[in-house]
């Protein structure tokens, strides 16, 4: 059995979405981790899952990995 780290899980992408760039993929997260990703998107009027593109987008910039937007 392969270790989980060279598992690759294939990413699912739109058509309709892939002319945008952006891609689907599936996340593993822990229930009480994605309930606290839900109340900060809530509280910031966002949606879940534009709240977690603005968390990696953040720590990527913060990490010098991402350029920031102008």
């Amino acid at each position: 059995m392969p270790s989980r780290s060279s598992t690759r899980v294939p990413c699912i992408i739109d058509p309709a979405v892939a002319k945008e760039g952006t891609r689907s993929f599936v996340l593993r997260i822990d229930a009480q981790t994605l309930e606290a990703v839900e109340r900060w998107a809530a509280d910031e009027f966002r949606s879940t899952n534009g709240q977690l593109q603005w968390i990696i987008d953040e720590a990527l910039m913060r990490a010098g990995r991402k350029k920031k937007k102008e």
